[in-house]
This record gives C-alpha cells, structure tokens and sequence, in this order.
C-alpha cells in the first residue's frame, strides 16, 4: 500500500453486532463477572435541577473492561445518550462530521462516556446505554472476549430540569442502615427491585412526603432493537399512605423482565419532583440440598438460588475493590444472608433457606466498602 493511499473502513456488513446481548464470548475470568450493567451519575433519585447551568455526566460500563486485575488498564464501550422528550440540549465536543474535537470530553479510549447537558428551561428525559465491544480474546484470553451491549433492564434513564419540586418518594429496602448517614433512602444509581417472574400480579409499594399528587411511567427498553421508551404517566390512589405500581408490563422476555419506574410526585406548589426506581424480575430455583435430585422431604436441607439479580456495585480499576456482597431476604419474618465474591456475578445467587415460601424481594445493599 502507498503511504498517500486513502482507506475506508465499512463495518455495515461485518461480524460486529454491536447490539449483542451474547455472553458466550467473554474471557475465563470475565465470564465470571461480567452483568452488562451500567452506571450514570446523575443523583440518587435520577433526577437533578441544572438551573440555568450545563452538567457534565458520566456513565460507567459495569463491570469494567481492564486488561487483567493487577494491571487495570481500562477500556470502555461507545455510549449512547437518547433524549426521549423536552428541550434540554446534550454536547460530546464533537464537529459536525462526529469527529472529537480538540475540546473534547470522551475519557480514555471510549466515545461519548461523558455528556454536557442543559436543561434548557425545561424538563426532560434521556435514556443512556452502550454498545458492544470485541476485545481480542487471543491476546488477553481470561480478560477479553465479545463483551456484551447493555442488558435492556439495566439501561438507565434520567430526568434533567430546571428546577424541581420538595416532595420525595420513600421506597422500601432489605437492610438496617439507619445509623448510618451515607445510606439515607433508596439510590437509583445502585439500588434494585426485584420481583418474582412468576407472578401473576407484580408490584411495587412505596410511600411519598409533601406529596399532593402522584404518578408513574415505565421507562423500558427493546432488547432487539436497543430502542428506550417511557410510557405516559398514569395517577396512582394511595392505599393508607401507600401506593402501588403495577409491574405486569414489565414483565416481559423483549425487556428482559425489567426496566426502570418513574415516580412523578406534585407538591402543594405544583412543581414536579421525581424518583426513579431500577426493576429486575428474578426466576426463584429450589434443590434439595440433602438428597439431590430428589423431592424435597422434611428434614431436607433446601438450597435456594435467585437468577437474573444484579450485583449493587463493582471493582473500580486502582481505585476500589468492594468487601464481600451480602444481599438480605426476607423470609417468614426472618433475614436471611447470601455471601458473593466482591466481584463476582450475582447470578446465580444461592443461600440456604429452611423454607419454600418466598416474600417480594428489595435491594439488598453491601455495607460500606
């Protein structure tokens, strides 16, 4: 090739399928960890008043693509932001072709894992995932591999505005961090409902403070085509201080049974406030830990594992490495404690259990690191 020969490179027709939701591919010790989760940055309640002012935020592939675990030399995907509705406005620092320019923002090796948003007088919703990414698996082959798009449950929506409101949904969580400080309610950023697939009648319950009107959306996302929607807000009635989110339209195999609850509350001075709420539905697995593979008698020690659970946060690269997981069950009246690696996956999630009978499931978080 002459050195003034000018090349294109047209992946339209090639092997890379930047949507793949395939975890086959990925390396000895990355198949061990990877969730295809992901992480923005924006508050704990998903939603944030700019004011008059430009926000610049970040999104995080979890678990992170580093070259081995001593090493940490990260890689990240290609993100990509979707406004849904509203007028804020979103800049990458990027010409008119889409090329970086000099002031750009991008860290590192990805494109678009930092976005300057402003909310340009009003309100409006963004949804964020990441495409998939092929790591040469022959030279790094415990640490590369074909890693995976975000999981359509776990693409992550987010409300910017001007201002908002002083009303606040208070949702319910396993756990007893009442003494401590940094854990005040529920973070959209790292917390989970879980329900289980098999219901018939999936929901989700929750309480509000200053709160004259409430309301939610749905905000899921196609699996195959990667396209996020977010459906019309629909009033709730409270029951006794309590309200009810149906979660039937959740559960659903083209969203990967979850997707993320937009709470809309009003205060008494009609400004809006949000909280926005991650859904996973998990498939329950019970064995007879006694005598396997045979029916469960009693006396029978009985080992229960969870599918489809979403660890609450990952291994940083050089910064943090998170102690051992112990998510919290409720069961029959009692909190029963899984143990998981600090980086290891969530699914499955087994612990012992002297019961069939399971509650609705909540985040479980770790304690502080």
């Amino acid at each position: 090739m002459e050195k003034d020969t000018v090349c294109s490179f047209d992946f339209a027709n090639g092997q890379t399928n930047k949507l793949s939701h395939d975890f086959s591919q990925l390396g000895t010790q990355t198949s061990k960890r990877d969730e295809a989760d992901l992480q923005v940055f924006v508050s704990a309640s998903g939603a944030k008043a700019l004011g008059s002012g430009t926000e610049r935020i970040r999104a995080y592939r979890m678990w992170e693509l580093i070259d081995s675990d001593a090493g940490n030399i990260m890689m990240e995907p290609d993100f990509v932001w979707t406004k849904l509705s509203g007028p804020a406005t979103i800049s990458y620092a990027e010409d008119a072709a889409g090329e970086i320019t000099g002031t750009q923002i991008d860290g590192g090796n990805s494109r678009h894992n930092w976005a300057d948003i402003n909310a340009k007088g009003g309100t409006s919703v963004f949804a964020v995932r990441y495409d998939a990414i092929d790591v040469d698996k022959s030279n790094k082959a415990t640490h590369g591999g074909f890693y995976p798009a975000t999981n359509p449950d776990r693409v992550n929506f987010f409300i910017v505005a001007d201002e908002l409101g002083k009303a606040e949904a208070r949702v319910p969580f396993n756990g007893d961090f009442e003494a401590n400080s940094r854990l005040p309610g529920w973070d959209y950023i790292y917390d989970t409902w879980y329900y289980l697939r098999t219901d018939t009648a999936p929901k989700m319950t929750f309480t509000t403070l200053n709160a004259v009107k409430v309301e939610y959306a749905l905000g899921l996302t196609n699996g195959a085509t990667m396209v996020s929607t977010v459906s019309d807000f629909t009033a709730l009635t409270d029951a006794e201080g309590t309200y009810t989110v149906p979660l039937k339209d959740m559960n659903k195999d083209a969203n990967n049974y979850g997707g993320t609850v937009i709470i809309r509350m009003t205060d008494k001075d009609g400004k809006y406030s949000y909280q926005l709420v991650k859904v996973a539905g998990v498939t329950a697995n019970v064995e007879n830990a006694s005598n396997k593979g045979e029916s469960i008698m009693p006396g029978d020690k009985v080992t229960l594992s969870f599918d489809g659970m979403y660890r609450l946060s990952t291994r940083s690269p050089a910064s943090l490495t998170p102690r051992l997981s112990n998510p919290v069950i409720p069961w029959q009246g009692k909190r029963l404690r899984a143990q998981q690696g600090s980086i290891s996956r969530w699914t499955p999630l087994a612990l012992p259990s002297p019961s069939l009978r399971i509650s609705p499931l909540r985040t479980a978080r770790t304690k502080p690191f």
